[in-house]
């Protein structure tokens, strides 16, 4: 001891060691790891080795209870020490628990270093098992399936059968993944005969199950149902949790059972496998609740919920394809309810994650079918179409149906848009396509009402009206226990389009109107928006005025759902017919008689409805001004004041001109003014009570879009509803801007129509500009319009003016555009300013 003491002493002085404590022991620590390295090098082997196992049985005996979170510590003790036995115990704690906590990578290079350490074939087949996983959830799919069909060999040549069910069951599934569904069929079938006479166990169930998945994916769909169910039962007989919660995740997606069933189904899957922890099966019950959640719901928030959930719960697990497949099906949801920018999130999500996958083709497959979609909804077109033909031609050379069957079908869909808005006039391509398809679903792929949908609306447009009524009893006659949600819609724009081609136009609206309602309530913001243009394109073949003002008030609504989604090929395109609808009611106009002192009068009488003097309110400073494009107005505003000093305000636009709109006019300012005292602080249920009289009351057809706040000059605060209006603008003292988007549909369409409130807090020096479409419609002599770019441009000039100079400037800039060319739209503008002080 003495001896020892004397070294360290020397050390010490060396520099070399440091006394770190004192008590309760004394503790020296080496001054720089180099010194350590030296001192361990210079150990005889054998001296390493016991050093090595005193360290492990050290660790063994301060923490028998920790020995999880030390295994791989002591792994490497005991492995350095010749301890191969221990070191392989405790290498396989280690994986098990870097698997645990999804270190996946970690968790194979320790179920690696035991499998160098194991001897026998028993040691060696679980040991596999668990090497698998850990490849599996690294997207290393082949070398997975490559160590499983290693453990296959060893379990066979024991006549181990469970083993070998549970290892053909994993690389079924993970064949799958890789994008094979044959070879998925294969194993599984493989499988079956190398266990042929085995008993009922969990692993069989297993095997049973992942048997059924392949056949539902091939198709199979009779024999995947009878296999789930009897999967189900052993499962059950075993209380095999894990068995029952992943076979229910597949029944609840059978073809042939009802939605009840299937809903049923789904959420006991979910409920089992989250309540055990088994959260890759979560990641298939979750992903599957949201696809027959969207069967019903369109492109409702629940299932888009269920698809978010099923991705994080892939990404928790470190399992890239499992993220992946989930993100694509929330992609496809953000789509149906336009949320453009939100698919693009999700789409740059899945690109990160292809990037990780060995074979990224399968991923980069799927995220080129989205892109391609994406591309089309913005208006990209010709990006979008080139894209998914290449998408379709690999799908072709690899015979894979089921793509040709799904994109083909999108790819028609493009087309027949492009055909739609002249930018397409050979049909060759669109024939085949649907041709093409009709053939698949002969093979048991997909349901052939889709294809058939799509062969009726062409035949209507090349007039083969025989043949497109066939096409659509073709359609109508497919039974299926699972409808989906959109079917409905489907079926309404073949019948409309060959109402159309007939000349049954007030059949096509009336059509088009219920397909509308649905979508509205569907929220799924881009069919809305695309059927309100077909819908609006029916007005304008009838071309009646009251026609073709119901024409604009749709291309209008649609004009704003696009703008809202940043659909910008669309949009111009929906620009470019407003353009043309005002040419069209221009010439109309021209050549029509009125009579005049009528309208006179009913100028006057209107006249006498809007405020002659504005409010004077302390602190607050008013402006507004109506310029009507004709005798009478469509245009109407109104300061209602309300109790406890607080203002109802009021900017509407009657989607009608002349006597017939400033009569709807009238109606509609007097009930939203009797309302407004009866429901003084529920701005949406004083448009929800106005558009039910309005509808009960009158059966002129014409709609309104009405802002509608109520303002508490004390606090600055703004609850209003938007019943589809132009979204006013709120810019604050450093001109920053804040659109009020609308928060429900005009009134006077929709009887079952409802609509939500938003609130706003306006600050000392804040502005609120709320105006009609006049405004961004007003169109110079060479038939440019003034465009929400020139408006805002205007705002941003004189915004830090008073309320007045504001407006007169803004109008000011308008009629300098227009110049001498006719106004075709009132105009209303109204802007409310906030002073920067209290007193007014």
């Amino acid at each position: 001891m003495t001896n020892l003491m004397g070294l360290l002493g020397n050390l010490e002085a060396s520099g070399l060691v440091r006394v770190a404590q004192v008590e309760p022991d004394l503790e020296y620590l080496f001054r720089h790891s180099l010194v350590q390295d030296v001192a361990y090098d210079s150990l005889l082997e054998e001296d390493r080795k016991r050093l090595h196992l005193l360290v492990g049985e050290a660790i063994e005996k301060l923490y028998p209870d920790r020995l999880e979170e030390f295994s791989a510590t002591l792994a490497r003790h005991f492995r350095i020490a010749g301890n191969d036995k221990k070191a392989r115990i405790y290498y396989i704690k280690a994986g098990k628990e870097a698997l645990e906590t999804y270190a996946n990578k970690e968790a194979e290079i320790h179920f690696e270093n035991a499998l160098d350490l194991s001897r026998s074939d028993d040691d060696r087949l679980d040991l596999y098992y668990f090497m698998g996983e850990s490849l599996y959830r690294q997207s290393h799919f082949q070398e997975a399936l490559d160590v499983w069909k290693s453990g296959i060999q060893i379990a066979g040549k024991n006549h181990k059968l469970n083993q070998i069910a549970k290892l053909y069951a994993r690389s079924a599934r993970v064949a799958w993944h890789a994008g094979d569904n044959i070879e998925a069929l294969r194993l599984s079938q493989e499988g079956f005969e190398t266990v042929a006479g085995a008993q009922d166990s969990p692993e069989m169930a297993m095997l049973i199950h992942e048997a059924a998945r392949s056949c539902l994916f091939n198709n199979l769909h009779e024999k995947a149902y009878q296999l789930c169910k009897k999967a189900l039962k052993m499962a059950e007989e075993f209380n095999d949790i894990a068995s029952q919660a992943d076979t229910l995740a597949t029944y609840g997606v059978l073809k042939g059972i009802s939605i009840d069933e299937a809903l049923k189904a789904l959420n006991k899957s979910v409920e089992l496998a989250e309540k055990a922890g088994y959260l890759g099966i979560a990641v298939r019950a979750y992903h599957n609740l949201a696809s027959v959640t969207g069967e019903q719901e369109g492109g409702r928030e629940a299932s888009r919920q269920y698809f978010k959930k099923s991705a994080e719960l892939g990404r928790k697990r470190g399992v890239a394809s499992e993220e992946h497949y989930s993100l694509a099906g929330a992609l496809g949801y953000a789509r149906a309810a336009g949320d453009l920018e939100e698919g693009e999130i999700y789409l740059k999500r899945m690109d990160e994650l292809v990037k990780t996958m060995v074979n990224p083709g399968p991923g980069e497959f799927i995220n080129d079918n989205h892109r391609a979609a994406l591309l089309f909804m913005r208006g990209f077109w010709d990006e979008g179409v080139i894209l998914s033909r290449r998408c379709y031609q690999k799908a072709r050379l690899e015979n894979d149906l089921t793509n040709m069957q799904e994109i083909g079908g999108d790819l028609v869909s493009s087309l027949l848009e492009l055909n739609l808005y002249g930018q397409l006039h050979d049909y060759s391509e669109i024939e085949d396509l649907i041709s093409e398809r009709i053939e698949i679903t002969a093979e048991g792929i997909g349901a052939k009402v889709w294809p058939y949908l799509q062969l009726t609306i062409l035949r209507a447009r090349q007039n083969r009206l025989h043949e497109a009524h066939e096409a659509l009893n073709i359609a109508r006659s497919g039974e299926e226990k699972r409808v989906s949600v959109w079917r409905e819609n489907y079926i309404g724009h073949a019948e409309a389009e060959l109402a159309v081609a007939e000349g049954r136009y007030f059949d096509a609206i009336s059509i088009f109107e219920e397909i509308v309602t649905r979508y509205s309530h569907l929220g799924a913001r881009w069919s809305w928006a695309r059927t309100l243009h077909d819908w609006a394109e029916v007005h304008m073949k009838v071309g009646s005025p009251a026609d073709l003002e119901r024409a604009r008030t749709l291309l209008r609504e649609s004009r704003t759902l696009y703008r809202e989604m940043g659909a910008e090929g669309h949009l111009k395109w929906i620009e470019k017919r407003l353009s043309d609808l005002r040419t069209i009611t221009f010439n109309q106009a021209l050549a029509s008689q009125r009579d005049a002192q009528e309208l006179a009068r009913a100028a006057e009488i209107q006249g006498s409805f809007l405020p002659g003097v504005l409010p004077e309110i302390s602190g607050w400073d008013l402006a507004v001004t109506l310029e009507p494009a004709r005798q009478t107005s469509g245009d109407f505003y109104d300061f209602i004041p309300l109790a406890n000093n607080r203002w109802g305000i009021i900017v509407a636009d009657v989607a009608d001109k002349g006597t017939a709109a400033a009569l709807f006019m009238t109606t509609t300012r007097s009930l939203i003014r009797t309302y407004s005292h009866e429901y003084e602080m529920w701005p949406e249920v004083v448009l929800s009570e106005t558009n039910r009289r309005l509808l009960a009351d009158t059966n002129s057809g014409i709609f309104v879009t009405v802002f509608y706040g109520i303002l508490d000059p004390a606090n600055g605060s703004l609850v209003y509803a938007n019943a589809g209006h132009n979204p006013p603008f709120l810019i604050n003292k450093k001109g920053e801007r804040e659109m009020l988007l609308r928060t429900g549909t005009p009134l006077g369409i929709f009887e079952e129509a409802t609509w939500d409130n938003s609130q706003i807090q306006m600050a000392l020096g804040d502005k609120l500009i709320i105006y009609t479409d006049g405004i961004i419609d007003s169109q110079n002599a060479e038939q440019e319009l003034f465009s929400d770019g020139c408006f805002l441009r205007s705002i941003n000039h004189h915004y830090i003016k008073s309320a007045v100079e504001l407006r007169d400037g803004i109008l000011n800039d308008i009629h300098e555009f227009v110049g001498d060319a006719p106004q075709f739209d009132d105009i209303t503008l109204m802007v409310i300013n906030r002073l920067n002080s209290s007193v007014g």
